[in-house]
């Protein structure tokens, strides 16, 4: 089985590679081997979201999502964007194939992702010299 992935370095091959290496990716060992998507995964999503105060939370997979994924992520209603007053779904489902085809997610236009450092402010001081 070959997977694509945006490291310069494959993929571990087996659930005992999984377990004795640390990966950034969004695995988890219970998913070894491979097992249909449920409804569970996006309830897990929408608790993580709520859990976190986070405004959306966006799963990407490679199957369709069923009927019931959908309804529930209908269910968790839309965050509500202020400063452009639109509606944008809370939960999105976002299939790799859609993501090829130009599929985008539904969310307000950013100027960055991460929450800001509040700026330092300046020291009074005197910078001493280094005597060289």
């Amino acid at each position: 089985m070959e997977y694509i992935t945006s490291r310069g370095f494959a993929l571990p091959e087996s659930a005992d590679d999984f377990a004795s290496l640390l990966w950034f990716n969004l695995w988890r060992l219970k998913l070894w081997p491979y097992r249909e998507l449920a409804v569970g995964d996006i309830r897990d999503l929408r608790g993580t979201v709520e859990r976190e105060n986070a405004a959306m939370g966006v799963f990407v997979t490679l199957e369709q999502p069923s009927g019931q994924m959908r309804t529930e992520a209908v269910t968790a209603g839309y965050y509500h964007s202020p400063g452009w007053d639109k509606d944008h779904p809370k939960i999105q489902i976002l299939t790799i194939e859609a993501l090829l085809d130009g599929a985008t997610v539904e969310m307000p236009p950013q100027f960055g992702t991460f929450k800001q450092a509040p700026k330092a402010g300046r020291h009074g001081g005197k910078q001493e010299e280094l005597g060289l």
